[in-house]
């Protein structure tokens, strides 16, 4: 049963998403090396949301890869269990991406003020660019689940 749920989840995703494979292989290694995951179960994160899980006992879930490539809680030191939906990532995904694209502006802005370190500035902004464009990845990525769940009453 456990594999027929991560099967349907990955059907819909793979029409929907054009990176998919590469998104569920970043999501089946971020799993394997995450200090949370003991092979079989997440020790970390709960939630609710079944498109995010492969398959639940008792408290404990099997993490789909797909939860594992958005989880924000990846190997971060949390003490206890972290409960999430895709609301919460949602929220965690727009209020980071709210933060890089301020960092961005301010770092534009003192470019044009500071010639001598307009480098290392410049620099700094192409990596916050990239982290943006994967922040915006993952959003996507949430909204699409949100509106498979909608759509299938999960």
């Amino acid at each position: 049963m456990e594999n027929f749920r991560s099967l349907i989840i990955d059907i819909y995703l793979s029409s929907r998403l054009p990176n998919f494979q590469g998104v569920l292989q970043e999501g089946v290694n971020k799993r394997s090396k995450c200090s949370y995951y003991d092979g079989k179960f997440c020790n970390v994160v709960k939630t609710k949301d079944p498109v995010l899980i492969s398959w639940e006992v008792s408290d404990r879930i099997v993490p789909h890869p797909i939860m594992c490539y958005l989880c924000p809680y990846y190997s971060s030191g949390a003490e206890s269990k972290v409960i999430t939906s895709l609301l919460q990532l949602l929220r965690d995904y727009v209020s980071m991406r709210n933060g890089i694209e301020r960092e961005i502006y301010n770092l534009e802005s003192r470019t044009t003020e500071m010639l001598y370190s307009s480098i290392v500035l410049r620099r700094r902004r192409q990596e916050l660019i990239s982290i943006l464009n994967e922040v915006q990845s993952k959003i996507e990525l949430i909204k699409l689940l949100i509106k498979y769940e909608e759509e299938n009453h999960v």
